[in-house]
C-alpha cells in the first residue's frame, strides 16, 4: 500500500513539475488570448502610425497611454468584488484556486498538508 502511494506522489510531482517546466520553457503557448491583448496593442499602435504619421515621440506617448488604460483596467478588475463579476468568472477563479490549492497540498509533507487543511477548510 505504501508504495502505492508513492508511486501515485511520484506521478503527481512528475505531472506538476512537467506542467512548470512546460510553461517556463514556452510560456503563453497555451494561453493565446492573454498574449493577444497585447498584441493588439502593438498592432493599433502600428495602425495608428501608419494611417496618422506619428513620429517615434508620439508612438512612444501613445504606448504610454496605451499601457496607462490597460493598468487602471486592472486596478477596477483588482477591486471588484468576487460576488460583482459574472458567474462564469467566478467559477473560473475557483478553479484556479483550487487548482493552486492542489498544487500546494502536493509541496507539503504529511503533517504540513494537515495543518494547511486546517486552516484553508471552509468554515
Amino acid at each position: 500500500m505504501k508504495r502505492l502511494s508513492l508511486w501515485i506522489v511520484g506521478a503527481v510531482c512528475g505531472g506538476f513539475a512537467a506542467g512548470v517546466n512546460i510553461g517556463l520553457v514556452a510560456p503563453g503557448w497555451l494561453e493565446p488570448e492573454a498574449a493577444s491583448a497585447l498584441d493588439q496593442d502593438a498592432m493599433f499602435i502600428r495602425q495608428m502610425e501608419a494611417d496618422y504619421g506619428l513620429d517615434a515621440e508620439q508612438v512612444r506617448s501613445l504606448r504610454l497611454v496605451m499601457q496607462n488604460r490597460r493598468e487602471a483596467e486592472l486596478q477596477v478588475f483588482t477591486r471588484a468584488e468576487f460576488s460583482m463579476l459574472p458567474l462564469p468568472i467566478q467559477r473560473e477563479l475557483l478553479g484556479i484556486r483550487e487548482q493552486e490549492k492542489q498544487r500546494i497540498l502536493v509541496i507539503l509533507d504529511e503533517e504540513q498538508r494537515e495543518r494547511y487543511e486546517r486552516v484553508t477548510s471552509v468554515k
